[in-house]
């Protein structure tokens, strides 16, 4: 097997790195589903990789055992780790409160890492919203820069992909989750990388977004004639979530739509406990899309998957506030068939009690008795 590795190859390991990361465990089957011809390959790879993770903490690239001393800051535990960060809980010494530490990994700890994280919070401190997991301070202790932000204890949203949630909790996350990222955007950020695991759910069952470490801006029409869309093809986000502009290889340019699609992808996750396929093969995507329950076709849930996931950034909702608009309104209509149908049978009920009352009063009976009577007299 040669040591050059193509691109598809990269990124079906990037899929599968991520996703152990995020304590998920995906069979090879899963990751090449879309590529059954790169499977023997792939295990072959992704065995080697798995192998060479040891020798990368004993040389210190992603050890989980040396924390570094920030000021005013305890660091307890790990509590997660992805492709470029870990975070840890700790405690505020000054406020003696529960904190979120986030700090870069192993070979990410560099001179990009301090500007990435620098980066991502600032992002962050421009955004608050009751949905966005908000920063508290940021710096490098040492070489190591870090963030520090509130800690959310429930888990990410991931672990309800296996457990799933009611249709309705369903749609009351995801409207909370679009409202989030159509206040990024209102604010000039794409997020690029939306998925269960950077969507934290705090004790209450309420969705924080978190984790903008590859966000970035993208100007407007109105300040620069560049079709709305951003510039940089820093930090891609996550295969299996990416809109299909950001897997072309000459991705130089995506908007807000781009975290539409992922939007896209985590509502038809939570619905079905699967991820839609999207199959690449000479430049044309085909989308192959799980099948949902009856009850989640009709109404809408379908369409409204259907038109985050549509292939053409211009064929999907303009902006993440028109999905959690269209999530609303099937949560509406389904309101209202249920008071409909509660009507119906209240109505039923109560002609039923009527007629009972009605053939067991006394006086009705003796009515009906000599109406009898003289209907045998004739």
């Amino acid at each position: 097997m040669s040591d050059r590795v193509n691109p598809l190859m990269l990124k079906l390991l990037a899929e599968w790195e991520e996703t152990r990361a995020c304590s998920q465990s995906p069979t090879p089957e899963e990751i090449c589903v879309a590529h059954p011809e790169m499977l023997a390959e792939f295990r072959d790879r992704a065995e080697r990789l798995a192998s060479v993770d040891t020798l990368f903490d004993l040389a210190g690239f992603a050890s989980r055992e040396t924390k570094p001393d920030i000021p005013g800051f305890e660091l307890e535990h790990l509590i997660g780790q992805g492709g470029m960060g870990a975070v840890y809980r700790g405690r505020d010494r000054v406020l003696n409160r529960e904190v979120a530490v986030k700090l870069p990994v192993g070979a990410y700890c560099n001179a990009e890492a301090r500007r990435r994280f620098l980066r991502e919070g600032q992002t962050l401190a421009r955004l608050r919203h009751p949905n966005i997991v908000p920063i508290h301070s940021a710096g490098v202790a040492g070489f190591t820069p870090y963030l520090v932000m509130d800690f959310i204890p429930g888990g990410h949203l991931g672990r309800h992909v296996k457990q799933p949630m009611s249709v309705e909790d369903v749609a009351a996350v995801m409207v909370q989750i679009c409202r989030a990222v159509d206040h990024a955007h209102r604010a000039g950020i794409v997020h690029r990388d939306l998925k269960p695991s950077n969507i934290l759910l705090d004790d209450a069952g309420r969705p924080l977004v978190c984790d903008f470490g590859v966000a970035t801006l993208f100007v407007s029409d109105d300040e620069k004639t560049t079709n709305n869309r951003i510039t940089s093809m820093q930090g891609c986000g996550t295969p299996a979530y990416a809109a299909p502009e950001q897997r072309r290889v000459d991705r130089e340019r995506f908007a807000p739509s781009a975290d539409v699609w992922s939007l896209g992808v985590v509502f038809c996750e939570l619905l079905t406990s699967q991820r839609p396929v999207l199959k690449d093969s000479q430049n044309r995507f085909d989308l192959v899309l799980p099948e949902l329950k009856r009850s989640q076709r009709n109404g809408g849930l379908e369409q409204i998957v259907r038109r985050c996931l549509a292939v053409s950034p211009s064929d999907r909702y303009p902006t993440a506030g028109a999905m959690a608009d269209a999530i609303e309104g099937w949560q509406k209509s389904r309101k209202n068939r249920t008071w409909k149908i509660a009507a119906i049978a209240l109505a039923v009920a109560m002609i039923a009690v009527a007629v009972s009352i009605a053939w067991f009063n006394p006086e009705a009976k003796q009515k009906r008795a000599v109406a009898a009577a003289i209907s045998q007299l004739e």
